[in-house]
């Protein structure tokens, strides 16, 4: 009997390494995995690998464009609003489960 592909949140820290965001991505588009990312985790890896490796911002925007286009269906919206109702001890990280509450109350 088939199941649904457990759903994961890429965060910033594991879409910064090139190897690793490449296998991320092939194990979603297999449906391995369903990705999940948002806007601001895209933003996080994006600037600090601009910041710490001198790649062009551009590059890495068109990175990004084509990782959206072939996993449409792993951007989360509307996570914003869970967010303030959530204790971490990193609060920097309270985005990341609140992409997952959103999920769960849909």
């Amino acid at each position: 009997m088939a199941s649904d592909p457990p759903v994961v949140v890429y965060d910033a820290c594991v879409l910064y390494p090139f190897h690793l965001r490449n296998l991320l991505i092939e194990l979603a588009i297999h449906d391995l995995v369903a990705a999940r990312w948002t806007d601001a985790i895209h933003d996080e890896w994006i600037r600090n690998l601009a910041a710490t490796r001198g790649i062009p911002h551009a590059r890495l925007v068109t990175t990004r464009d084509l990782m959206k286009a072939v996993l449409p269906d792993a951007d989360i919206r509307d996570w914003e609003r869970h967010e303030d109702g959530l204790t971490l001890p990193d609060a920097n990280d309270r985005h990341v489960l609140a992409q997952q509450s959103r999920r769960a109350r849909q």
